[in-house]
């Protein structure tokens, strides 16, 4: 697995979907800061920009508020 590192781009599976998103929704994050806690991401998503802290890693993919790395 490739190390975290500022400017990388990983997919998030969100805490709670936005309305008319369907199940299994991932949102492309990029990197912003590497910590101890775990990742900072900004986050676009059409219309809404945001910023998540300590986001923790989940490679399976399936764990809500967490990152893992874009598949292929």
């Amino acid at each position: 697995m490739p190390k975290p590192q500022i400017g990388k781009t990983v997919h998030v599976v969100p805490k709670k979907l936005l309305p008319g998103e369907p199940k299994g929704t991932v949102w492309k994050g990029t990197i912003s800061a590497v910590g101890e806690k775990g990742l900072t991401l900004i986050c676009i998503h059409p219309g809404v920009g945001f910023t998540l802290y300590d986001v923790q890693e989940d490679q399976t993919g399936v764990k809500p508020g967490t990152w893992h790395w874009p598949e292929g």
